[in-house]
């Protein structure tokens, strides 16, 4: 639990709960989420230019043709960052319908 307490956001009720759950995963699951942890640290870089996350030496936005290479982006701390789906955990619960349909 100690090790997921270091990745950010994660508390002691929150590691406790996901030591739970890989406890209870199929070994095969449990194998392909370790792999996608690998993969991301293997395959995800910051850009040399903007430090931004890539997988590319450079991110897509400094390597668009019609960028102004005048203007600088500014990456501050990034909370969600979309990345490729290559593991998605079965959800515990249905989300709610507020629709009230």
């Amino acid at each position: 639990m100690a090790a997921f307490r270091r990745l950010l956001g994660i508390g002691p009720k929150s590691a406790q709960r996901l030591a739970y759950h890989l406890v209870r995963m199929p070994e095969a699951e449990a194998e392909e989420l370790a792999e996608a942890i690998t993969g991301v640290k293997l395959r995800i870089k910051l850009c040399t230019v903007c430090a931004d996350i890539t997988e590319q030496p450079t991110c897509h936005i400094c390597q668009a043709p019609n960028r102004d290479r005048s203007l600088v982006e500014a990456v501050g701390k990034k909370r969600w960052i979309p990345l490729p789906t290559t593991y998605s955990a079965p959800s515990a619960c249905e989300p709610a319908n507020l629709s009230g349909t």
